[in-house]
């Protein structure tokens, strides 16, 4: 008995290191290949403020959550203001996250089916981004793991445990808003939403043992997020950034934003040819998909229509991976539109028009997700709302089809699979291993033929002069262009960075004297920049940073409605107008497209476009 105990115990452990030594071997080195100063850096350069005791929203502007940059700043606290203490921070929310997935696999499969599909995710995700968005997978798959593990002790009569456990995922839920409020928000409304209609049709089962911890759960999160703002003064400001200038920043209303979505992205002046490609391909696709697996099957027929029905999705969704992959080796950069549109028809629009139908029949119809597909109920249509609610929001944040994010529709398909008792266990063992060796394949191609970091940012053999970027290479271009800032600007300088290279303040060490870090226009209303440009006057910085990121300083405003991108226009334009007339009290330096009179012989891709990066020291 004692042997057969060790064995599992040793099984399990064996699992877990598998899965470790996938996600560091799939993580390192391929992340030391380039450091993205627009957006990769972003919260090194926070947390570093943070550990000098500068709190977001009320020391300077943002626009999401503050976990993320909480978590860097505690890294780099551990591992020294290092950028691969945010690496570090990036993976060790990577890899708890695969873990998080392996235990909801482990609800419904084996250790090998698990392994195998965390191997596979740990694989498609390779590069190490420490960015919000990781935090939102993070907390929504702790949060799925809790309902599903509270929902299952309570059919097994453990009502304590199974208070606990969906307290839990209630309190998981309430973090999201902390990393980014459009999706904690509405996630959080999908979700109750879900839970209220279950409760409401039955509330002797459902009231007490699910409404209540959840909402309980959920309470108590939102408290100790308003609670540790308040405490550090950045309750008000808070609020003010993350939900009441929302709209003016993207430029868009709630109300606007939810018809985006629901329309998938598609502008009201579309042709009848986006239409039938983005809503009635996916309803019909969708229409197909329910047909078959309602069909009526004959006991001696030779096919399993309905099995058919229900594999039907997930084989799509490979199907548009290896699609994906295949556009990619034909042409990096420009891809033909039929591959790319096929691509998201089968890994973005199917998907969540199935699930978002599924979750509409849940509501509506008693048992009508385990009655089709096999899925046990209340589980199946709350792991869909955390996963819409997320999808949903993303696609709101960026109005059109510029952003669409397939992340979690990908797991809560194959979730589905496992869940399924209409799925024989050969074809759930078939699919996650053939799921495996796609993600093999696409790690393995984009690593040999250049479509990683490093293969992304071009030619990556150089260093930044910054005992901050220790390990990390970058493309000639930006080792130059970073040298020469290094040899004008000195250590508590004050400099001001019209476009978004917010990290350049923590390496150069120059001091911003407003509170705006990066001219994203979304990133900041008009009033903010009212304030930073009367900064800017009061105390004119010794150096200005043009770079990427805001509209050239030589631009003339043309009136077009979308002149400053497709966001916020009044405060760029404020901006703008006022950096063109400022500027002339400074002189121009260095531009580094001079320091490369062939630039165009340069074997780079930076993301940043280094070339155009210009210096201007004060004069006046």
């Amino acid at each position: 008995m004692n042997t057969l105990l060790s064995f599992k115990h040793h099984k399990k452990s064996f699992a877990l290191i598998i899965l470790l030594v996938v996600a560091f071997f799939s993580s390192f080195p391929w992340s030391f290949y380039g450091m993205n100063w627009r957006d990769s850096a972003l919260y090194f350069h926070l947390g570093n403020r943070l550990l000098h005791n500068d709190f977001p929203y009320r020391d300077y502007v943002f626009q999401v959550g503050f976990i993320p940059i909480i978590f860097d700043a505690f890294f780099q606290n551990i591992l020294g203001q290092s950028y691969y203490a945010s690496l570090f921070a990036a993976f060790i929310v990577k890899t708890t996250n695969l873990l998080v997935y392996y235990f909801i696999f482990r609800q419904f499969s084996s250790q090998v089916i698990s392994v195998a599909l965390c191997s596979g995710f740990a694989l498609m995700n390779s590069s190490l981004v420490h960015w919000s968005t990781s935090y939102v997978y993070l907390f929504l798959s702790i949060s799925a793991l809790f309902i599903i593990l509270g929902l299952n002790k309570l059919e097994k009569g453990s009502s304590t445990l199974s208070f606990l456990y969906i307290a839990t995922s209630g309190f998981s839920l309430a973090l999201v808003i902390a990393a980014r409020q459009s999706n904690g928000t509405l996630c959080i409304l999908v979700t109750l939403g879900v839970i209220l209609i279950y409760s409401l049709r039955n509330p002797k089962k459902y009231l007490r043992t699910l409404t209540t911890p959840f909402i309980t759960g959920l309470l108590l999160g939102l408290g100790a997020l308003v609670l540790f703002l308040a405490l550090n003064q950045a309750l008000i400001p808070a609020f003010q950034q993350l939900f009441l200038d929302a709209s003016e920043k993207k430029r868009v209303g709630g109300f606007a934003a939810l018809i985006d979505v629901f329309l998938g992205g598609i502008k009201f002046d579309s042709s009848i040819k986006e239409v039938v490609k983005v809503v009635i391909i996916p309803i019909l696709l969708s229409a197909i998909v329910f047909r078959l697996i309602q069909y009526p099957t004959k006991a001696n027929s030779k096919y399993n229509v309905n099995l058919i029905g229900i594999l039907l999705l997930p084989s799509l969704l490979l199907i548009g991976m290896s699609i994906s992959l295949i556009g990619h080796l034909i042409n990096t950069h420009n891809l033909p539109t039929i591959i790319t549109s096929t691509a998201l028809l089968f890994t973005y629009d199917l998907p969540s028009t199935f699930f978002s139908f599924a979750l509409l029949g849940s509501c509506i119809f008693p048992k009508f997700s385990q009655k089709l597909l096999g899925v046990p109920e209340p589980i199946f249509p709350l792991l869909i709302a955390l996963t819409l609610g997320s999808t949903w929001a993303m696609q709101m944040s960026w109005p059109g089809r510029a952003y669409l994010d397939s992340v979690m529709l990908m797991p809560l398909t194959i979730i589905t699979i496992l869940m399924s008792s209409k799925v024989p266990t050969y074809w759930k063992k078939s699919f996650c291993l053939l799921f495996l060796g796609i993600t093999v394949i696409i790690f393995t191609v984009s690593q040999i033929g250049g479509f990683s970091n490093k293969g992304l940012y071009g030619d990556v053999r150089y260093s930044l002069d910054s005992p901050m970027t220790k390990f990390i290479q970058v493309p000639k271009d930006k080792a130059v262009a970073f040298s020469m800032l290094r040899q004008n600007i000195k250590p508590g300088e004050s400099c001001f960075i019209y476009g978004s290279a917010p990290v350049l303040y923590t390496l150069l060490q120059c001091k911003n004297p407003t509170l705006v870090d990066t001219t994203y226009s979304d990133f900041y209303t008009l009033n903010d920049i009212k304030k930073a440009i009367a900064s800017l006057r009061e105390n004119p910085p010794e150096w200005i940073i043009s770079t990427v990121g805001a509209r050239p300083i030589d631009d003339t405003f043309d009136g077009s409605p979308d002149f400053y991108g497709g966001f916020n226009q009044a405060a760029p334009k404020e901006l703008h107008g006022f950096i063109k007339e400022f500027i002339k009290d400074y002189q121009l330096v260095s531009t580094v497209r001079d320091l490369f009179p062939n630039g165009k012989d340069l074997k780079s891709k930076d993301l940043d476009d280094i070339l155009d990066l210009r210096l201007y020291r004060y004069t006046k």
